[in-house]
């Protein structure tokens, strides 16, 4: 059964909304409702294919499973012994997560034992409510990050981006800090890079994804599908003509609970504490990236992935979409935001958002940052006529689907 997606509630012409503001919010309502029912069909359609290849390899290797179940009962025995204890060891550790991190958050921290008690009762809850091994998986993050963030550039590295004839000077003149609060992008993300691939049918929408290297931490990458935005004469089935909605919403996911590097263990437990509240409680602000699973597509989506719990995986995926978007509304669709948030999610881009920077301006910086790209734009098209960039057999148009995968 597909799931229905929420197209999120229309901005009526009475709302003291800017028109241009309107009009860029609606083509990114479109782009994602569109993304959402093409990965709906997509989803769909792995299923069945994943089906159909099970039953093949059931019968291929069938009876040669079977003779080797026999002919090595004994190594079997053995090594099953070794990974039921690796399994016991390994289910121990995430019972003990919540313990162990509140823990470590007080050594790091300095906190007294009885912020330290509630900080686990906190970690016990989410816990709960989590995918299993989800609060494990946060802290060997959060030693991750701690091992790296002293070698993250004060400025992001920008790279790649000339295969498509843009200069990486242009993009650093507007995915730039003095646009956005504090910590958002410097000291954040490690590198914004182009590359030359589709990334994969289905999995990226608008060709933008925010990743983690363990290695050197944040990382933003554009695809094929993202041409379009820095070329007009490229056309792309649901690009968009910005690039902030797709920018923002990427670098939102490195401003969340696991990935923000300036957060303390003790911080990153309570943002996400707060976001799931307000996410159960309190939630307003909608749009289709939220909505990407139903729960109606829940079995299905099991089906697939083969996950045993896959609606918390579901509902957590929807948390982090909603923040990536909930940043996105305020930054980039500030009237829209005002219009539609809830008090509670205000309250918590207040909270985290601008943790660092409590008093930025989204107004100002939303209208000087439009302005910076109309500039950083025009000045991109006219070096891509000059080197001759700047037409359909300059550049090949992307023919895979425009879907996110985060």
């Amino acid at each position: 059964m597909r799931g229905e997606f929420r197209k999120g509630p229309e901005v009526g012409p009475e709302e003291n909304i800017p028109e241009d503001e309107r009009e860029e919010h609606k083509e990114w309502q479109e782009q994602a409702y569109g993304a959402m029912e093409h990965w709906s069909d997509m989803h769909e359609r792995w299923r069945k294919e994943e089906g159909q290849e099970d039953i093949r390899k059931l019968k291929k290797y069938g009876l040669v499973f079977a003779a080797c179940l026999l002919g090595m009962s004994g190594l079997m025995y053995y090594k099953n012994n070794k990974i039921e204890k690796a399994n016991r060891q390994s289910e121990e550790k995430i019972n003990n997560a919540p313990q162990d991190y509140a823990e470590l958050a007080a050594s790091k921290s300095n906190l007294t034992a009885v912020q330290r008690e509630d900080l686990r009762k906190i970690l016990v809850q989410l816990q709960g409510m989590l995918p299993k091994g989800r609060i494990f998986s946060m802290q060997q993050r959060a030693r991750e990050i701690e091992k790296f963030k002293s070698g993250i550039p004060e400025k992001p590295e920008i790279r790649g981006f000339e295969q498509i004839g843009v200069e990486k000077e242009d993009l650093a003149s507007v995915l730039d800090e003095r646009f956005f609060p504090a910590g958002f992008i410097n000291g954040n993300i490690t590198q914004i890079k182009y590359e030359e691939k589709s990334f994969g049918e289905g999995l990226s929408f608008v060709g933008a994804e925010a990743g983690y290297d363990s290695e050197i931490g944040n990382v933003i990458s554009f695809y094929r599908p993202s041409i379009a935005i820095f070329n007009d004469k490229i056309s792309e089935k649901n690009s968009a003509s910005s690039l902030w909605p797709i920018a923002i919403h990427e670098l939102a996911h490195e401003s969340n609970w696991d990935n923000k590097v300036s957060l303390s263990y003790a911080e990153r437990a309570q943002f996400l504490f707060e976001a799931q509240n307000t996410f159960f409680n309190f939630r307003k602000y909608s749009t289709p990236l939220i909505d990407i699973a139903s729960p109606e597509q829940s079995a299905e989506l099991a089906a697939r992935k083969k996950q045993k719990n896959d609606k918390k995986e579901i509902l957590e995926h929807r948390l982090n979409e909603w923040w990536a978007e909930l940043c996105t509304g305020y930054l980039q669709f500030p009237s829209v935001f005002q219009s539609q948030a809830s008090s509670e999610e205000k309250q918590l881009i207040r909270r985290w958002l601008l943790k660092d920077e409590p008093k930025f301006n989204n107004i100002k910086a939303h209208n000087e940052r439009q302005q910076a790209w109309k500039s950083a734009k025009e000045k991109i098209y006219k070096k891509l006529v000059l080197k001759g960039m700047d037409a359909d057999a300059g550049l090949r148009k992307s023919t895979m689907p425009n879907i996110r995968k985060h």
